[in-house]
């Protein structure tokens, strides 16, 4: 009569496994761990920072040195779609204001010289004779978000979420105008 040994084996390595688990527990207990918050604010690469309810992600902060204004895209609805889009639709592939814009490889061209329309922004048209609104032009201005060790502070929690940043209006020469 021949038997199957493998139940039995798995049974007992099974023993081994849980009695070394539970004996290892009781000589250095593992300290309580802190609950997730629903609505947290995570460091992203790149300069960017994600706002998530129970692990979904709602929106997300881009503040590049780069960028000419910090952002918030995509914002997503309840559905799970983006509420908000970059730039204009109906992009031909062409720019009509490359003049004014000059051409970016990684950035999809804008027909209408709308490439300001990153969802969404905060700025203005004239602060002090500058042009924060759209992105080129002689007196086009910068809006520079500080780094994380210089003002920005992130704060999780069961109903919201902030992120705290400190962010410098700047005239075309790096002047700052206003924070």
């Amino acid at each position: 009569m021949r038997h199957n040994r493998i139940p039995t084996l798995f049974g007992a390595l099974a023993s081994v496994v849980v009695f070394s688990a539970t004996s290892g527990a009781a000589e250095s207990p593992l300290p309580d761990a802190k609950p997730v918050p629903d609505v947290q604010v995570l460091p992203l690469p790149y300069d960017q920072a994600a706002f998530e309810y129970q692990g979904r992600e709602l929106t997300r902060y881009h503040f590049g040195p780069e960028l000419r204004r910090p952002f918030w895209h995509p914002i997503t609805g309840p559905a799970g779609r983006s509420l908000t889009r970059m730039n204009m639709p109906g992009d031909p592939g062409r720019s009509l204001t490359q003049a004014v814009q000059p051409e970016d490889p990684n950035k999809p061209q804008d027909p209408l010289g709308h490439s300001h329309q990153t969802s969404v922004w905060i700025s203005h048209k004239d602060v002090d004779g500058i042009d924060f609104w759209r992105d080129g032009g002689p007196i086009a201005g910068q809006i520079v978000h500080q780094t994380r060790r210089e003002g920005l502070e992130y704060e999780d929690g069961p109903l919201a979420a902030s992120l705290l940043t400190l962010n410098h209006w700047n005239d075309p020469q790096g002047k700052t105008l206003m924070i």
